[in-house]
């Protein structure tokens, strides 16, 4: 690691010293601070060194032709999958300086609107993304997976009705399994949960077996099938095992049944990633691993500052639940998470508001959610119970 970034990692170290107030959590304060400029703090992802070779030839090339789009998207394309596979944001910044010619672009060739959409989406600017696929399905209108995209990002930033309307573009194609995949998630989100659970069931797709079953997981869930809901994590979990998102997701429902411990060695491997290092730290905080929850949670801090150092900002929905559970600051969570709100709705969004509502006391802050959450008929049952306790009759 450069001394330099090292020099200001000590400063964001010693502003937390300052600014992180211990709430009611008995966590030390203070923090890890190195001893020396050429101390490693962090190793570089094993992916960077395997795909090292490859990506030079691919950026060696393009810096020659930087108006090449094949070897741009090639590029950006390589980063992502480093991206995703590491759950290290550095390597979408990568992606998006490959594409840079063509970032402000009103109609950039195929193949990079994609990715550009795809880095969009990755840092929460989902309305942007949304334009750059619809503009693309106006010159593509037969791109099944491009239909796919845009209709999931309509369900996340909670527009069921442009959803619908895209998804009755998609079934003109008459592939059935697109349409399942765009479908699924939408009728599970408004009211339709139990007939969506019952298709995936009569799905046939093996390529999507892992999907299918963290899906029906998702639903089960949603629905207080629990039993169930966790024999389909485990299920997926044996089909990708090295899905980082999967494996947040089950962490996730681990610790609404209060099941800590599990979480640690589940996501021990995967501290790269923002939302699995904040599920860590709450695990080892309800488990009374105090030293441990404040290690992680001071490198989340750390992470979030790093963030908005680089232009953009926190995932609302984890700054705010690390308010919540670790600051022991419900006001201060419940703004972040009104502002997310604004951008994302699926239901860990929800919650978020709901539950940060509730710690605080502010009802009438939660009532436009409880609103659009009735609306849209959703029937998760963690949902029901946070308004149940918010509006009771």
């Amino acid at each position: 690691m450069e001394p330099n970034f090292t020099s200001l990692l000590r400063q964001l170290f010693q502003i937390m010293t300052v600014m992180i107030s211990i709430g009611n959590s008995g966590f030390a304060q203070e923090p890890y601070t190195p001893e020396r400029d050429d101390q490693v703090l962090q190793q570089l992802p094993k992916t960077l060194s395997l795909n090292r070779d490859r990506m030079a030839s691919i950026r060696e090339k393009l810096s020659v032709d930087p108006t090449n789009a094949a070897l741009a998207s090639a590029a950006a394309a390589g980063y992502i999958k480093m991206g995703n596979d590491e759950s290290d944001p550095r390597f979408y910044g990568y992606a998006q300086s490959a594409i840079e010619y063509w970032w402000n672009a009103e109609l950039p060739p195929a193949n990079i609107a994609k990715i550009r959409a795809k880095l969009k989406e990755k840092d929460h600017k989902y309305k942007d993304a949304i334009a750059d696929l619809v503009a693309l399905l106006d010159r593509q209108p037969d791109d099944t997976q491009a239909w796919i995209e845009v209709i999931n990002l309509h369900r996340v930033v909670g527009d069921y009705d442009a959803a619908r309307q895209s998804i009755a573009r998609l079934e003109k194609l008459e592939d059935e399994k697109a349409i399942a995949v765009a479908s699924i998630p939408l009728m599970a989100a408004t009211g339709k949960a139990n007939q969506a659970y019952e298709t995936l069931a009569t799905l046939d797709a093996p390529d999507l077996a892992s999907w299918i079953a963290a899906t029906q997981g998702d639903i089960a869930a949603s629905l207080g099938r629990f039993e169930a809901a966790d024999k389909h994590y485990r299920e997926a979990l044996m089909l990708n095992s090295g899905s980082i998102h999967l494996k947040r997701t089950y962490a996730d429902f681990l610790l609404d049944h209060r099941r800590p411990a599990p979480v640690l060695q589940l996501l021990a491997n995967h501290e790269n990633d923002n939302g699995c290092l904040l599920l860590m730290a709450i695990a080892a905080h309800r488990l009374g691993k105090e030293q441990l929850a404040w290690k992680l949670k001071s490198k989340l801090f750390v992470r979030f500052d790093e963030i908005r150092l680089r232009g953009s900002q926190p995932h609302g929905r984890f700054e705010s639940r690390y308010e919540l559970e670790l600051n022991n600051d419900p006001k201060k969570a419940l703004v972040i998470a009104l502002e997310n709100w604004k951008i994302q709705r699926e239901v860990r969004d929800a919650r978020a508001v709901l539950e940060s509502a509730v710690a605080s006391k502010n009802l009438s802050a939660a009532q436009p959610t409880i609103k659009f959450i009735k609306k849209s008929g959703h029937e998760d049952i963690a949902l029901a119970q946070l308004i149940s306790t918010l509006n009771p009759q």
